[in-house]
């Protein structure tokens, strides 16, 4: 199992739209994503703790999903509509992929 994790910041005097725009679009992640993408939840940042105001996390069946496109043709245009309104990209986003303990293959040199 691999989790994706897309850390960002949201454009300043955006956050309410954006909140809006989740829970307009939130449900549909699931239906419309890409094949082998779990959404999981939107994380936020409290009280500025940390370098980013939120993330996206996402469960991945395997290295395969990330090849799988972006979902559906709705998923894309949210994809984009998130993209053009509220992304700040002053503050470059983040994307990390973890990997359970469990999980690790540990190889000398690593």
């Amino acid at each position: 199992m691999l989790e994706y994790v897309y850390r960002f910041s949201v454009r300043p005097g955006k956050m309410g739209a954006f909140l809006a725009w989740l829970d307009e679009n939130e449900a549909g992640f699931n239906e419309h994503g890409a094949e082998g993408w779990e959404y999981l939840d939107s994380w936020f940042a409290v009280r500025g703790f940390g370098s980013y105001d939120c993330e996206f996390r996402y469960r991945l069946d395997g290295y395969g999903s990330l090849g799988s496109g972006f979902g559906d043709d709705e998923n894309v245009a949210r994809l984009n509509d998130f993209f053009a309104e509220f992304l700040d990209y002053t503050n470059r986003p983040e994307a990390v992929l973890l990997k359970t303990r469990d999980t690790l293959q540990v190889v000398d040199g690593f």
